[in-house]
């Protein structure tokens, strides 16, 4: 059974966290593609809908392959206690990240990108939905906290295929905001787009403990929570 927490946890904060990380981050990529596609004259609705369409398509796949190895590394011990320690651990490294978020702790994951970024600037000079489509994928492997807390996070899924689906519905829920920025980039001030920003960074940090909790839990370490067919942890 899917783990609906997980995944209604991974669709909140990619739209809320969208509104206020992605805008910023992603924002001028997305409007520089709008100016690209218009001078070519692609709509500017297609023309960001293919890049969207290939960083979900980047997201997908490393999530399924997270998952995956993640659910290889718990099979080295039993099943039971390995993917208890994993989820622990994957907690941990989420929970950090809330931190950053939310301004508590100095965010280490900032950089330009260095090759990845030059390669984007040659891409996004060749045009044509083929182009779009490349640059979306490797958009979709820029350094981000706030992916790579989702990412973590579907890692502990136990299986490719829910660790796919994670980050699938993770990515989908960031393309609203993307594509209002490349209409209308002026729609949110800064000063909301950090209010967002911690509101994603509560979510982050609340999905950090959860999986803590379903770590230990499956452990023994602390009895799981259910509320009907809903396992919290």
């Amino acid at each position: 059974m899917p783990d609906t927490v997980l995944l209604g946890t991974l669709l909140l904060t990619g739209l809320v966290g969208s509104f206020g990380h992605c805008v910023g981050m992603c924002g001028p990529l997305v409007m520089a593609v709008s100016l690209k596609g218009g001078s070519l004259g692609v709509p500017p609705v297609r023309s960001a809908l293919l890049l969207q369409g290939g960083r979900v398509l980047t997201y997908t796949v490393l999530g399924g392959a997270m998952a995956e190895a993640a659910s290889i590394v718990g099979r080295t011990a039993s099943l039971r206690q390995g993917m208890g320690g994993v989820t622990v651990l994957l907690g941990l490294a989420v929970t950090l990240l809330g931190f950053g978020y939310l301004g508590w702790l100095r965010p280490g994951w900032a950089g330009s990108g260095g090759a990845l970024g030059r390669a984007m600037g040659m891409v996004i000079r060749l045009g044509g939905w083929r182009g779009f489509a490349l640059l979306g994928v490797l958009n979709g492997l820029l350094p981000c906290g706030m992916v790579y807390g989702a990412y973590l996070a579907a890692a502990s899924s136990g299986s490719w295929q829910e660790g796919a689906i994670g980050m699938l519905i993770f990515g989908l829920a960031t393309i609203p905001a993307l594509l209002l920025v490349g209409m209308a980039p002026r729609v949110l001030g800064v000063k909301n787009r950090q209010a967002l920003v911690r509101v994603a960074g509560g979510l982050v940090l609340a999905l950090g403990l959860q999986l803590i909790l379903r770590g230990m839990a499956a452990l023994a370490l602390v009895p799981h929570l259910r509320f009907g067919s809903v396992v919290l942890w």
